[in-house]
C-alpha cells in the first residue's frame, strides 16, 4: 500500500516538474520574441496574444480573440476569401449537397400566418396528407401564429433528423377545421433547375437556379423532358445565377462540346496549371444553344458561358457578367467553421481570365461595382462598356473576346425600364405584387385550379384587370395613391408580374417563368434568333435585330374562352 502511494507521489512530483518547466521555457521563449528585433510576423502575433493573456487590465478569451481576427485577416485579402462559422458552413454544405431533411414543403409566412403554397409529391408532407392552402398552426405542440419571427425561423422548426416524427396541427382556410398531423422527416431535394418549359413548338428553356452537387442531373432530367416535347434549339438561362460548385459547370461544358476542347483552366501560386477538356459524349452538341446572361451572373455561370463563347457553341444574350475568376478551396477547423481561401484563378478557353479588378481588403469598394455600370450607362448602352483593349483574345473562329471584368455577350440587351416610374418604385419597394398576388390566389386557388392549365389559367387571368384590382389593394393595405397615368404607363410590366406571381402559387415555377417571359427582350432575342435560323455566333447579324411585336401571342397560343 505504501509503495503504490510512494510511486503515485512521484509520478506526480514529475508531471508538476515539467508543467512548470513548459511555462518557464514558454516565458523564456517569448521574452526571447519580444526582444528579438528578427521575429517573424506569425512568431510576433504569438507574442502579442501572449502579452494580452498575461498583462492586459481585464479577463480576455483568448480563443474568442483568434476567433474575431480570422474574419480580419480575410477581409485584408480578395474580396471572395472568407470566413464562415459553423453554422454558415453548415448551411453551405446542405446548398452544395442540394438537399436536407425536412417536411416537403413551400411555405409563405404571411401576416404571422405559416400558409403551405406546395407539397413535394410523394414526399413527407404529401405522404401525411397535408393540402396546398392550409395553415401550419403548431409544431411539437409549440404555435406558430401571429409571432414576430422570420422565415428561417419557422424553416428551422420543420427541419430536423432523418426518419424523425414533428407533429402539427393544420388549419383547413374554409372549413376552420383543425387536424394533428404526425409527419416523419425525410430528404427533400432542393431544385438546382429553376424551370424547364416550351416557349413555343420548338424552343426550349432552362433556367440554372445555381449550381450544387445536383444542378447536372437536374439539368439532364430537364433536358431529357423537353426533348420527348419536341424542342429542336435550347435556351440556357443564368440570369441571376450567382454560380457555385465548379464541378457543375465542367460537366454541362462537357455536354455542349465536341471531343478535345478545352473547356478552361486553373492555376495560382501553389497550384500548378490544370486543363479541363470535353469527352464528346455530350447531348447538346448538335442542337443550337442561347445563353443568357446579365450582371449577376458570376462564377460558375462564366466558367460555362466562357466555354460556349469561346468554343463558338452558342450564342450569348444579355449583358456583361459579374467578373469572378478567382477559385476558392474550404479548409474546416475542428469546431465545423472554415475559410474559403483563394488559390487560383480560372481562365477560359481562348486564355482571358475575366477577374474584375479588386484591391486587397478594399470590399465594399468591390462591391460597388455595379453601382459604377449604372451610373456609367453600361446597362442601357452597348457603347458604355468599357474592354480593356490590351487583354484581346480570341475565339475558336477568330472572334475578338477581351479578359477582365466579366464576359461579355455577342448580343447586347440593355436593361428594360419601360414602364418604370414612380408608382412602381413604391409599389416594389413595399412588395406589394408578392403579398396581392398571394391573396388572390390563395383566395381563388380552387377556382384557378379548377381551370385545368396553365394556359387556360394565363387566358383567364389577363381578363381579371389584376393590375387595377392591385392599386386599390396597394392603395387600401400600403397607403399608396392610385395614379391612373402611371398605373396605364405600366400596365404590361404589372400584369406580367402579377399573372407570373400568381401562377407559381397556383401551376408552379415552369409556368411562373413561361408567363413572365412573354415580353421579356432577352427570351425574344433568342426566339427570333432561332426562328431566322441564326444557330452559331457567326452567323448573328451586325445590324440592329428587329424583334417581333406579337411574341407574346407565340408564346401562350390562344385557348378557347372561359368562364370569368
Amino acid at each position: 500500500m505504501k509503495k503504490g502511494f510512494k510511486y503515485v507521489s512521484v509520478v506526480v512530483a514529475l508531471l508538476l516538474v515539467g508543467v512548470l518547466s513548459f511555462y518557464a521555457g514558454q516565458r523564456s521563449r517569448f521574452a526571447y520574441l519580444i526582444k528579438n528585433e528578427r521575429i517573424s510576423a506569425m512568431e510576433k502575433l504569438e507574442a502579442t496574444l501572449y502579452l494580452i493573456q498575461k498583462y492586459y487590465v481585464d479577463s480576455v478569451n483568448p480563443d474568442k480573440l483568434v476567433e474575431d481576427l480570422i474574419p480580419v485577416l480575410m477581409n485584408q485579402l480578395d474580396p471572395h476569401s472568407s470566413f464562415l462559422t459553423a453554422e454558415q458552413r453548415q448551411q453551405e454544405l446542405e446548398n452544395i449537397d442540394g438537399y436536407f431533411y425536412g417536411i416537403g414543403v413551400t411555405f409563405n409566412y404571411l401576416k404571422d400566418t405559416v400558409v403551405v403554397l406546395d407539397v413535394v409529391p410523394n414526399g413527407p408532407s404529401d405522404i401525411a396528407g397535408i393540402q396546398p392552402g392550409e395553415r401550419i398552426t403548431h409544431v411539437d405542440g409549440q404555435s406558430i401564429e401571429h409571432l414576430d419571427v422570420s422565415a428561417d425561423s419557422i424553416r428551422s422548426k420543420l427541419k430536423g433528423p432523418n426518419h424523425s416524427v414533428v407533429r402539427l396541427q393544420v388549419r383547413n382556410p374554409e372549413s376552420g377545421e383543425i387536424r394533428d398531423v404526425a409527419v416523419t422527416r425525410g430528404v427533400v431535394n432542393m431544385n438546382a433547375v429553376d424551370a424547364s418549359y416550351m416557349i413555343n413548338d420548338s424552343l426550349g428553356v432552362i433556367k440554372i437556379a445555381s449550381f450544387v452537387s445536383n444542378t447536372y442531373n437536374d439539368f439532364m432530367a430537364a433536358f431529357a423532358k423537353l426533348e420527348q416535347q419536341g424542342m429542336k434549339g435550347l435556351v440556357i438561362d443564368l440570369r441571376d445565377n450567382p454560380g457555385g460548385v465548379m464541378q457543375a459547370a465542367l460537366l454541362l461544358s462537357n455536354e455542349v462540346l465536341p471531343a478535345g476542347r478545352l473547356i478552361m483552366y486553373m492555376q495560382g501560386n501553389s497550384v500548378p496549371r490544370e486543363d479541363f477538356r470535353s469527352d464528346g459524349t455530350g447531348s447538346l452538341q448538335n442542337i443550337p444553344i442561347y445563353v443568357l446572361i446579365n450582371e449577376i451572373s458570376a462564377s460558375a455561370s462564366e466558367i460555362l458561358s466562357g466555354a460556349i463563347q469561346d468554343n463558338d457553341a452558342g450564342i450569348l444574350i444579355g449583358r456583361r457578367t459579374f467578373g469572378k475568376g478567382l477559385v476558392q478551396k474550404p479548409f474546416e477547423y475542428y469546431d465545423g467553421s472554415s475559410i474559403h481561401l483563394t488559390i487560383a484563378r480560372y481562365y477560359t478557353p481562348s486564355g482571358r481570365c475575366i477577374q474584375r479588378q479588386y484591391k486587397l481588403g478594399q470590399e465594399e469598394e468591390y462591391s460597388m461595382d455595379w453601382l459604377e455600370r449604372l451610373q456609367s450607362g453600361e446597362l442601357f448602352h452597348q457603347d458604355s462598356i468599357h474592354v480593356n483593349e490590351e487583354l484581346l483574345f480570341h475565339t475558336m473562329s477568330g472572334r475578338p473576346v477581351y479578359g477582365a471584368g466579366g464576359i461579355t455577350p455577342d448580343i447586347f440587351i440593355p436593361r428594360d425600364t419601360i414602364g418604370y416610374n414612380s408608382y412602381t418604385s413604391q409599389i416594389f419597394t413595399k412588395g406589394v405584387i408578392p403579398a396581392f398576388a398571394f391573396k388572390y390566389a390563395d383566395q381563388y386557388r380552387g377556382a384557378l385550379k379548377s381551370l385545368g392549365d396553365a394556359q387556360t389559367c394565363y387566358t383567364f387571368l389577363t381578363r381579371q384587370g389584376l393590375v387595377w384590382q392591385m392599386a386599390n389593394f396597394a392603395n387600401q393595405e400600403y397607403g399608396i395613391r392610385v395614379r391612373n397615368f402611371l398605373i396605364y404607363q405600366a400596365e404590361e410590366k404589372l400584369e406580367d408580374l402579377l399573372i407570373s406571381v400568381i401562377l407559381n402559387y397556383t401551376y408552379g415555377r415552369d409556368a411562373s417563368e413561361k408567363a413572365g417571359n412573354i415580353h421579356d427582350p432577352m427570351m425574344q432575342c433568342a426566339v427570333k434568333l432561332f426562328d431566322s435560323g441564326v444557330y452559331t455566333p457567326m452567323q448573328v447579324p451586325q445590324e440592329d435585330l428587329m424583334l417581333p411585336d406579337t411574341l407574346a401571342q407565340s408564346v401562350f397560343e390562344k385557348t378557347p374562352d372561359v368562364v370569368d
